[in-house]
């Protein structure tokens, strides 16, 4: 259990530093970057270290990274900004773990028991009363003769924040399968070395998308808006006079390599969708952080979940 809680940690301090990137960088190149520096990185370990590409799950491990790193991340950042960070991070979080559940069963004919369906379930119920805005709440929502009509624009980030928690849950199941492959053949490869086989089929798909959004531009115009609002409110504040790569490789750091780092060792020793569910905590720790770099106060809601996941996870350690 204890992989899957730092993951939790190290994946708050992430998502801090990249909508600092984001809205400074635009969204294509933060994820670019932060995925680029990261496999600079993770190479220089993996080939002298560890054991570079070599293993019978590098193939799982790569397709694992162009769907989590690669289309799940993309489609994260195409969510953010038609229905706001809260919604985007609860839709990525929370379906992850039903959509890797559902995955292993189909595929792996892996279940998990009653007892954690249930404690994974509270977690997971959890998060979404602490982070699900109301209807008012949300970006692209109006109330026309005092009612609430949710835009075309908001349902399309709907369907990306699916794809993206589609991308995360089937990006674990594919990792969870290569460490497998390799069990079966007595071949060891630490977190940080599966995090780099990955990392490289996520950075592939990033570069492709980055490219394509500055060749057509088109495909970059809604999130400009968005983030050159948003970089206006950021320059009477103290984090302006932090340098923007300075947040890069927070980003980079705490995400790609060593949150991935401890996301692997933790797939490597416990099932999947219990996994997930404890990653799905991040909506809740990032709050002291939030509250901290953007000034957010929990609400009372946001809390009374937090209280409800935290039971979840203490049922889940005593399976």
């Amino acid at each position: 259990m204890i992989p899957a809680f730092l993951t939790t940690l190290f994946f708050s301090v992430s998502a801090v530093a990249a909508t600092q990137t984001a809205v400074r960088m635009g969204s294509n190149a933060a994820n670019f970057w932060r995925l680029a520096l990261a496999t600079a990185l993770l190479a220089v370990y993996a080939h002298s270290v560890g054991v570079g590409i070599q293993g019978p799950g590098f193939w799982y491990f790569f397709l694992s990274g162009v769907v989590g790193f690669g289309i799940g991340d993309i489609a994260l950042f195409q969510a953010l900004p038609r229905i706001g960070s809260r919604l985007c991070v609860l839709l990525t979080q929370c379906l992850a773990a039903p959509f890797a559940a559902l995955i292993e069963w189909l595929w792996m004919n892996e279940t998990m028991t009653q007892t954690e369906i249930i404690s994974a379930t509270t977690i997971l119920a959890g998060v979404g009363l602490a982070v699900a805005p109301s209807p008012s709440d949300l970006p692209g929502a109006t109330k026309p003769h005092g009612n609430s009509s949710w835009t075309p624009t908001f349902w399309i980030g709907i369907a990306f924040g699916v794809l993206a928690g589609l991308g995360q849950g089937g990006g674990a199941v594919l990792s969870r399968q290569a460490y497998s492959l390799g069990d079966a053949q007595n071949f060891t490869i630490n977190g940080l070395n599966a995090g780099y086989q990955r990392i490289l089929g996520g950075v592939l798909v990033s570069g492709i998308g980055f490219w394509i959004a500055h060749r057509y531009s088109r495909f970059r115009g809604y999130s400009k808006h968005n983030e050159a609002n948003a970089s206006q409110q950021l320059q009477d504040d103290w984090k302006a006079r932090v340098p923007t790569w300075a947040f890069v490789w927070i980003n980079c750091l705490a995400g790609p390599i060593i949150g991935i780092a401890c996301y692997q060792w933790a797939l490597a020793t416990t099932k999947t969708g219990i996994v997930l569910s404890i990653v799905a905590l991040t909506p809740l720790t990032v709050i002291p952080f939030s509250r901290w770099m953007e000034g957010e106060r929990p609400t009372r809601r946001s809390l009374i979940g937090g209280v409800i996941a935290v039971i979840g996870v203490a049922i889940l350690t005593l399976v």
